[in-house]
């Protein structure tokens, strides 16, 4: 493990660019760290599709009724 001089100096012998993007992903990984952790099956289907506008259980029951029609004959 870094002692913190180290990883200071380290951090301070950046270019200003990278120092921030060292500041963001810290954050970033505070955020996660506190997120809570939420098992899958409590959010699966629950966001809708922005590419379809509607959640994804519709989605799948509509794509399967229409899948099930008959093709109409064109002659």
């Amino acid at each position: 493990m870094f002692q913190d001089n180290n990883l200071i100096n380290d951090f301070h012998s950046l270019s200003p660019d990278k120092q921030a993007e060292v500041i963001d992903f810290i954050q970033r990984l505070k955020q996660r760290q506190n997120a809570p952790n939420r098992k899958w099956k409590e959010i699966a289907g629950s966001v809708v599709s922005p590419l379809m506008g509607e959640d994804a259980q519709n989605w799948v029951s509509r794509q399967r009724q229409e899948a099930d029609r008959p093709i109409p004959h064109t002659s």
